[in-house]
């Protein structure tokens, strides 16, 4: 009896995830929600997701390098800087085989900071890549454990960085894992 509620709450926390990013991204294209950019600590939001996500993590044994062990002052809008978050967290998760890792760090630059998450996943190949730079849509594929999503992940978080004067940087190579990383002023 405890894993039928176990799979119905994991069912449940999907459904909850997909619906948030659909309804955050209609607002925010539809009607141009205003940006709040404020200093803040983003290492309180990448453990948020971490926590929201693991059961996930869980099932598959995945290995989780947070290396956002201390805080981490930038500029962001909390609202869509968590729709960026837990897209490619879940997007690592999803595409990362059972046993494999994740990692997610940032690098310290001059006026900025590159926040990525990386992954020992199935990799995109160059033209899914291609299409994704572009904001086209890619064909949804299942993850490794057959999860379904709806293809528009990285088109959301594409759009918002955007929004928030920044890009989404995809390294990847096919079977090979990925590495996408976006940058927040200090």
């Amino acid at each position: 009896m405890k894993v039928y509620f176990s799979d119905v709450s994991l069912n449940l926390k999907k459904n909850r995830f997909l619906l948030e990013n659909l309804l955050n991204w209609s607002r925010s294209s539809l009607l141009e929600q205003a940006i709040e950019m404020k200093t803040m600590d983003l290492s309180h939001i990448v453990l948020e997701t971490i926590l929201f996500f693991d059961e996930n993590v869980e099932q598959k044994k995945i290995n989780i390098v947070n290396n956002f062990q201390k805080e981490l002052i930038c500029q962001f809008d909390k609202n869509f800087i968590r729709i960026v978050i837990r897209n490619l967290f879940n997007n690592a998760i999803k595409f990362t085989p059972p046993n494999g890792k994740i990692e997610i760090g940032f690098e310290e630059l001059e006026n900025d900071y590159k926040i990525y998450f990386k992954d020992s996943g199935i990799g995109l190949t160059e033209e899914e890549i291609n299409l994704l730079k572009n904001l086209k849509p890619i064909e949804s594929k299942k993850g490794t454990a057959n999860e379904t999503g709806s293809g528009i992940g990285l088109l959301i978080c594409n759009e918002v960085l955007q929004k928030l004067n920044s890009n989404l940087v995809i390294e990847s190579n096919l079977n090979q894992g990925s590495k996408f990383s976006f940058y927040l002023k200090k």
